[in-house]
C-alpha cells in the first residue's frame, strides 16, 4: 500500500506516525539539513503526494545527469536511467529511437525523455520509435515532422505512459528547432 498523503490524524505533537513509515515515525532528530535521513520510509512507498508546510524552504537547483555522445546514428537507444541524450555533432542519418528501461514501470506512471540533436546542412531526424524493442505509434503535438531542420538542432520532447501490464503505452512528443 503506497503512502498516498499524509493527513492531520498522522500528526501528534509534531511527528509523523503511520504503519506506512518504516520505523513507525519522522522526528525532528531525524532530519539533517532539510533532508530525511536513515531508512525512515517503507520501501512500499512508489508514488504519491507528501504535503509539507514550509516545503519551499529545502527546495534547491535539481541537476540531471546527460548521456553526452558525438552523433545520431541510424539506431539510437536511451533508458530510463539517463533520460536525456546529447548529440555533440551533427546528424549522420534518420533514426529509429529504442526507449528501454519501461517494462518493469508501473500502470498509470509517466516516463519523460530528451534528445538534442543538431543538424549540419543536410538535416535528418528521428524517423521511427520503439518502446523497449517494440514498434509504437508516436502521438506529436502540432503534427509529425517530415524532416529535421537543416543548420540547426532539434529537441526532442517524448512523453511515455504506461497505460497497461501487457504492456501498451501512450507516447507523446513535441519537436522544436534552435536556430
Amino acid at each position: 500500500m503506497a503512502l498516498s498523503k499524509i493527513t492531520a490524524a498522522a500528526i501528534t505533537s509534531n511527528v509523523i506516525t503511520t504503519a506506512l513509515i518504516a520505523d513507525g515515525e519522522i522526528t525532528f532528530a531525524d532530519i539533517a539539513n532539510n533532508t530525511i535521513t536513515g531508512n525512515k520510509l517503507a520501501s512500499t512507498l512508489t508514488s504519491g503526494n507528501v504535503n509539507l508546510s514550509g516545503a519551499t524552504s529545502f527546495l534547491s537547483t535539481v541537476f540531471e545527469t546527460a548521456n553526452v555522445t558525438t552523433l545520431m546514428g541510424a539506431t539510437t537507444t536511451i533508458n530510463v536511467a539517463q533520460p536525456l541524450l546529447v548529440f555533440t555533432a551533427n546528424s549522420s542519418a534518420n533514426s529509429t529511437v529504442n526507449f528501454t528501461g519501461l517494462s518493469g514501470m508501473p500502470v498509470g506512471n509517466t516516463a519523460s525523455f530528451v534528445i538534442i540533436n543538431p543538424n549540419g546542412s543536410t538535416a535528418y531526424y528521428i524517423n521511427t520509435y520503439q518502446v523497449d524493442g517494440n514498434a509504437t505509434t508516436v502521438k506529436w503535438a502540432g503534427g509529425v515532422p517530415i524532416g529535421g531542420t537543416s543548420a540547426n538542432t532539434d529537441i526532442y520532447s517524448f512523453s511515455i505512459i504506461k497505460t497497461s501490464a501487457t504492456p501498451t503505452y501512450n507516447v507523446f512528443a513535441s519537436v522544436q528547432s534552435f536556430f
